[in-house]
């Protein structure tokens, strides 16, 4: 019997249970068939970057600067692209950088055109996007505007912030997060409690449908989504009253995959892009823009050089963190197999600003932009090197990427008149 005062929870757990179902029929089609979906990432930190991200070499014989030195791990999975521009613009750097970066068309503020994940997610089956990080962009600020955009002076302001909306939002109608205020325990007539009796309830639905899914599916896929599964309930357990406050217990230590621990700084960053990964890796999405960061003191440190230099250090520190965040999202994504390789292997994750500093100048350009990609999207893309590609485009890049991922014509995108190539450089 279905108990009216604790229905919310009842129907999370069902939620749960057909997501469970879904996100295993979603993985035994694709083993099936041996193919993968091709998802897009972007991670955007605001403000640039400091002088020791600059690398040296070419090809495969590259050497990480000095400043990305904590991605040696992924480095055989990394492109390093150097000399790509934005399109240059009028007035303050940061928010015309910001309403440039994705759209490739000029900007002043705001954005002139689709950006490229609102692009994708219109062009491709399948492509639902989602706009997330820690801290959503403030339109009273003169600096912090949003990256993304549907159209022309259409900003896309489905940001989602915190990893309780994370979650809420990818993983929609499953249970509440720990912690969450529910009604305090009543009794029926037959002594046993609204929620005892919902549990009971929930427990038998979710028994039933997983012993069904244990009958028709292999093992080993069966197992993937069971320690999937433990990943997404050991973050909710990892969560409190609110975003950014964790439990005694400390962050999730559960592994993603077998493959191996991934190991967790367990702030909300990381659980942000531990549950991307995982909706990445289910078909929750196929296409994100990750916001790491936030715009202070980020921003007062990368004008170090009119302190004298005495934020240098701040600067370069603030940075380490961030390239730590962005290689443990790295590292979740690798840790999913995916036939003969990972979920990296299948997406392509481009790391980037809204801004450069020219490497070490301190005054923000729009010529060579920090540009990070890391995964090979199926084997289209080249990995493991080093490629300058001085004064070619971020809307030829992107052009590239949505060729590869199956846009068959990619002209309604960004300024042809600046971008009016592909980049078949980062092709394999």
């Amino acid at each position: 019997m279905l108990i009216k005062t604790n229905r919310r929870r009842f129907l999370g757990a069902l939620g749960t249970a057909t997501f469970a179902a879904s996100a295993l029929r979603f993985f035994l089609k694709n083993a099936e068939a041996q193919t993968y979906p091709l998802r897009f990432v972007v991670v955007y930190t605001p403000n640039g970057r400091d002088s020791g991200a600059k690398c040296s070499g070419s090809g495969t014989a590259y050497t990480l600067g000095q400043g990305m030195s904590s991605l040696a791990p992924i480095k055989n999975k990394l492109m390093v692209l150097d000399g790509i521009q934005i399109p240059p613009h009028g007035g303050e750097e940061h928010p015309s950088g910001k309403s440039a970066m994705l759209t490739s068309l000029k900007a002043s503020g705001v954005g002139k055109g689709i950006s490229i994940d609102r692009y994708l997610a219109g062009k491709l089956t399948q492509g639902q996007s989602v706009y997330l990080g820690t801290e959503l962009p403030n339109p009273e600020s003169s600096l912090d505007k949003a990256i993304s955009w549907h159209g022309a002076g259409s900003r896309n302001d489905n940001f989602i912030e915190g990893i309780t909306l994370v979650m809420d939002k990818l993983f929609g109608g499953a249970p509440p997060p720990m912690g969450t205020t529910t009604p305090a325990p009543t009794t029926t007539a037959t002594g046993a409690s609204p929620q005892a009796l919902n549990s009971l309830a929930a427990n038998d639905y979710l028994k039933a449908e997983v012993e069904k899914l244990q009958r028709a599916a292999p093992a080993a896929e069966f197992n993937k989504l069971n320690l999937h599964l433990q990943v997404l309930q050991q973050i909710r357990d990892s969560i409190d009253q609110g975003p950014g406050t964790m439990n005694p217990g400390g962050p999730p230590t559960v592994p993603l995959s077998s493959c191996g621990t991934v190991n967790l700084m367990g702030d909300e960053t990381d659980q942000i892009s531990m549950a991307l990964a995982n909706a990445l890796a289910c078909g929750q999405t196929r296409i994100a823009v990750l916001k790491i960061g936030t715009e202070e003191p980020h921003h007062e440190y990368s004008h170090w050089a009119s302190d004298g230099g005495n934020l240098h250090a701040s600067l370069i520190a603030l940075e380490a963190v961030r390239d730590q965040q962005y290689l443990n999202f790295l590292q979740y994504l690798d840790s999913f197999p995916e036939g003969n390789g990972t979920l990296l292997d299948n997406t392509v994750v481009v790391f980037t600003s809204e801004v450069s500093n020219d490497y070490g100048n301190a005054q923000h350009g729009t010529k060579n932009m920090p540009m990070w990609l890391a995964g090979g999207l199926g084997g289209k893309l080249k990995t493991g090197q080093r490629i300058v590609a001085q004064d070619r485009t971020a809307g030829e890049m992107y052009k590239a990427i949505a060729t590869a991922m199956g846009v068959a014509n990619t002209s309604d995108y960004g300024d042809t008149a600046f971008s009016p190539n592909l980049l078949t450089d980062i092709l394999v």
